[in-house]
């Protein structure tokens, strides 16, 4: 039946704008998963369904699996994306995930990341397909999953555990030669282990021979790592080709103490020859600095001299649920030793001195940042640094410098300086400096954390409408546990021509990073 042509074009302008609206979707689904509702994923459109079930649980997507055929073949991308092989948890299913896997090559193929963690995992492997390696001398040649992984995490560590390594090694297509090699280097002999572009460590010492895996670019490693110096270790990370390293705080990272133990992660850090990026997670679960012990930001900088030339990425990051020390805090005297600096991450107390309320803003640009700085984020921010960044924006107009800026990020963590956010969103004052910074071409984003969002107020705009069309920033918001998924979509359908003038939106779901759709 023909379309009448008014109802054509009302399709096409339908069509266009959800294309439009799809363009300007961040999706980041955080932390606690929202429950399991398998009508409300028919409505979908292809690209929300693939991330939000990207964020479910296995047991809540393999019941989404088994009762909804249009998620299936969403589904299967997901679920082989990630295996999961966790024995503290009693799961039986990566079993038979892996005889899955071993019967179809197909889905063997979209397998990229894989965890290995536990206090026994021969145990909870005994199903997989396996190799005689001792005893009676057989060899059975039984099938291998045929897997290319792209990312590892290892929670065990493998000079002491490889017995419990052992079959997943063989399952991954290791083969042993009559004169064997130690167990860490194993490691690195295991094919689908050949095109690596990132390792996760959990454990205290690190398995340093995977560092030759060429593809191999960054590492992160867990707060209980033991920083160590030694040749050997040496000169394995003097080859690697790393240029990414992510780590947990912990007291051997910040602590002033000028003693072996202490200089072991500045050693550490000038082993890797191609580090670009660093990023150092300020969160302190299990472990409380005693007042004066981390109060100087010099103590961090300074460990990171060795590669001050080369770095091009810092950050001093922070989790949204994470607890941050603000009493005695002295900030950092100058980023421009850092020359080549271009993403700097920062608490706001670590970049302003509020100690002195005369002098708070007197401050020369030019001496704290590096002039290749491009983009800057400040994370607990309170109302003042308005009148910071208009002062940045006041400078670099006076002296026509930091050409490459580009991107100014306030984000506001939650507990945190809700109310500074407020009057930054809200107010005029306040966005008048902002706008200072904006009307340079420079992007300043406003991003809260806030996961107290009243979802039942149906005069509420969690967008804050004139806000964001006044300053064509993004905002982001988050909501709780117990919103179901059909209440997100519902936003999406029901608000729709609040969206109509925003740049982007974010959701936020609380505490793991955030993923992009488009």
């Amino acid at each position: 039946m023909d379309l009448d042509p008014h109802q054509s074009t009302a399709m096409a302008t339908e069509a266009s704008w959800m294309s439009s609206l799809l363009d300007n979707i961040e999706l980041d689904c955080m932390y606690h998963k929202p429950p399991v509702n398998v009508t409300s994923f028919e409505k979908l459109p292809d690209e929300i369904l693939l991330h939000i079930m990207s964020s479910l649980d296995t047991s809540d997507l393999l019941k989404t699996v088994r009762v909804c055929r249009r998620v299936q073949p969403v589904a299967q991308q997901i679920l082989y994306g990630c295996i999961k092989e966790d024995t503290g948890r009693k799961t039986s299913w990566q079993s038979s995930l892996f005889e899955t896997l071993r019967d179809q090559p197909g889905l063997a193929g979209l397998v990229k990341s894989i965890v290995l963690q536990g206090s026994d995992i021969s145990n909870n492997i005994t199903l997989y397909p396996t190799r005689s390696l001792h005893g009676d001398g057989a060899h059975h040649d039984l099938d291998k999953v045929d897997v290319q992984l792209t990312e590892l995490t290892i929670g065990i560590d493998p000079s002491g555990s490889w017995d419990r390594l052992e079959p997943l090694a063989v399952l991954f297509g290791l083969e042993y030669s009559s004169g064997k090699p130690n167990q860490v280097s194993k490691l690195r002999r295991i094919p689908a282990f050949q095109n690596l572009t990132g390792l996760r460590f959990v454990g205290k010492k690190f398995p340093w021979s995977l560092s030759f895996l060429t593809k191999l670019n960054s590492i992160h490693l867990d707060r209980n790592f033991a920083y160590s110096e030694n040749e050997n270790q040496k000169y394995m990370l003097g080859k690697s080709k790393v240029k990414e390293l992510s780590l947990e705080c912990n007291a051997e990272i910040l602590k002033p103490q000028l003693t072996l133990r202490y200089t072991a992660f500045e050693s550490f850090v000038s082993m890797l020859p191609s580090l670009r990026s660093i990023d150092i997670n300020l969160s302190f679960q299990g472990w409380t600095p005693n007042p004066g012990e981390w109060t100087y930001c010099a103590t961090l900088l300074n460990r990171l001299t060795a590669v001050s030339e080369t770095l091009e990425k810092l950050k001093l990051n922070m989790p949204p649920h994470g607890s941050l020390l603000f009493s005695n805090l002295i900030p950092v005297n100058s980023l421009v030793p850092f020359a080549k600096l271009c993403e700097i991450t920062m608490p706001y107390y670590w970049l302003v001195d509020e100690r002195n309320e005369v002098d708070h803003f007197n401050v020369d640009f030019s001496k704290l940042f590096p002039q290749s700085l491009g983009v800057l984020e400040v994370l607990v921010p309170n109302v003042k640094v308005g009148s910071w960044i208009a002062e940045f924006a006041n400078q670099r107009m006076k002296h026509n410098n930091y050409a490459n800026l580009r991107h100014i990020k306030l984000t506001v963590m939650e507990r945190y300086n809700m109310e500074d956010y407020d009057q930054l969103r809200y107010y005029p004052g306040p966005r008048a400096k902002l706008d200072l910074m904006r009307n340079q071409g420079v992007r300043v984003e406003l991003v809260s954390m806030n996961p107290y969002v009243d979802w039942d107020d149906e005069d509420y705009d969690p967008m804050a409408a004139l806000f964001l069309q006044s300053l064509s920033e993004v905002c982001t918001w988050s909501y709780v546990d117990d919103v179901p998924i059909e209440m997100v979509w519902d936003f999406f359908s029901d608000k729709a021509a609040r969206m109509c003038g925003y740049q982007a939106i974010t959701l936020s779901h609380m505490g793991l990073p955030s993923r992009r759709i488009l």
